[in-house]
């Protein structure tokens, strides 16, 4: 299980409609706020960093999210698989130019 702590960025006097949407879904927690109702801190809780790509791409389809920044990802379980077979999980979506490309592909 993969845990990536984002920072979605909200247009100005929409938070709750931000709110409503992203409690929508399973995979999603809301941990705070910033006073200015702006920023909202949540994490989002998925099997693969693909999972995790492919929902912060949705949200970000929604007109009031300017945008969401992933700031850290938690591997749990991911880390003793690693320790026992080498095996390590396919980061290349989280990279700053791969985030780049997929910007300028859509």
């Amino acid at each position: 299980m993969l845990y990536c702590g984002c920072i979605i960025f909200v247009k100005d006097k929409q938070f709750k409609k931000v709110e409503e949407v992203v409690l929508k879904y399973k995979e999603i927690t809301v941990y705070t706020k910033s006073e200015d109702n702006q920023l909202l801190v949540v994490t989002i809780e998925a099997e693969t960093d693909k999972q995790i790509e492919k929902l912060i791409n949705e949200l970000k389809q929604y007109e009031y999210i300017i945008d969401i920044s992933p700031h850290y990802l938690h591997f749990e379980e991911e880390v003793e698989r690693i320790l026992k077979t080498g095996e390590k999980p396919d980061l290349t979506g989280f990279s700053k130019s791969e985030r780049r490309k997929a910007t300028h592909e859509n």
